[in-house]
């Protein structure tokens, strides 16, 4: 899998595939689905457009597929970034809508 985040020259390499955010635009609470190709920990990370960490957990999660609600009720209107981060360094993005 390839996706860009804006750095020339570096590819992602992920442990958590299928990632799906919903609905979007989110409301109060974002709904997260992924699968995780085994068990382990996953650090979720949302960054707004000017880089500065606005949210942020930690979560066990399955070698399936997993469901995460996360509460965005203190999200300003605005473009986010979020991230879920594996032990093992890989790193899946998807961008959101408040």
């Amino acid at each position: 899998m390839h996706s860009s985040t804006g750095v020339t020259g570096l590819e992602e390499q992920t442990n958590v595939t299928a990632v799906n955010v919903y609905p979007n635009p989110v409301g109060n609470m974002m709904n997260i689905t992924f699968t995780a190709q085994t068990a382990l920990d996953v650090d979720l990370i949302v960054t707004n457009t000017m880089g500065q960490q606005v949210l942020n957990g930690t979560y066990s999660v399955n070698a399936t597929s997993n469901h995460l609600q996360v509460n965005t009720a203190n999200l300003e209107r605005g473009i986010y970034i979020m991230q879920l981060r594996s032990a093992d360094g890989s790193v899946a993005t998807h961008k959101f809508i408040k």
